[in-house]
């Protein structure tokens, strides 16, 4: 008896909607499964957003850490932007800043103690006092080399002395390695890190 009864509901309902113009049509729809729609959509494109930043982010986990003080970010990224073109080198940096202009505060030291501790650091573009800071960590590999020696201080106009260290402790030593070139030519074989200048 239930069945017969939703059965000539449903027929009803059909014919209704056959009845209805376009616009009544759409109102319908809209008043009914509106909810279920904005859902069904919203649901779909968040895990198309979510698959696509999961992609990016493994793709760039790979990548190896320029660490560029603040005031020559812009500088240094646009310079080793042309030299990994120049090079053909098939991956990207990631480009970590930290403030190296606010020696009181000592947010850069805590930024790159941060970026030291998450292992985010395969070259840092730093001053000598910062250079020197680090050298007294005798945990930390690396070894410096004056960055008007590097192919980046030939890109880039800098008013103060900066160094380009290369950390030996990273999780990507081999692209590292691989990638050394690009920033260092042949002839510059750095001064460890135990060399006081």
């Amino acid at each position: 008896m239930r069945k017969k009864e939703l059965d000539h509901e449903r027929r009803m309902a059909k014919e209704l909607f056959s009845k209805m113009t376009r616009k009544e049509k759409f109102r319908y729809i809209l008043h009914y499964y509106g909810l279920h729609i904005f859902v069904t959509i919203s649901l779909i494109v968040g895990i198309v957003v979510y698959i696509g930043e999961y992609r990016e982010n493994e793709k760039r986990r790979d990548w190896l850490y320029l660490v560029t003080p603040g005031d020559y970010c812009y500088e240094l990224q646009a310079a080793a932007e042309i030299l990994m073109s120049n090079s053909q080198w098939p991956e990207g940096l990631n480009y970590p800043v930290f403030t190296d202009d606010d020696v009181e505060s000592g947010i850069g030291n805590m930024q790159l103690v941060a970026y030291l501790t998450n292992d985010e650091v395969d070259f840092l573009v730093c001053d000598k006092s910062t250079r020197m800071l680090l050298e007294e960590d005798e945990t930390l590999d690396f070894d410096w080399v004056e960055l008007e020696k590097t192919a980046l201080g030939e890109l880039v106009e800098f008013r103060r002395e900066l160094f380009l260290l290369t950390f030996y402790d990273t999780a990507r030593y081999d692209k590292m390695i691989e990638f050394r070139p690009v920033l260092v030519p042949a002839g510059e074989a750095g001064q460890s890190a135990q060399i006081q200048p």
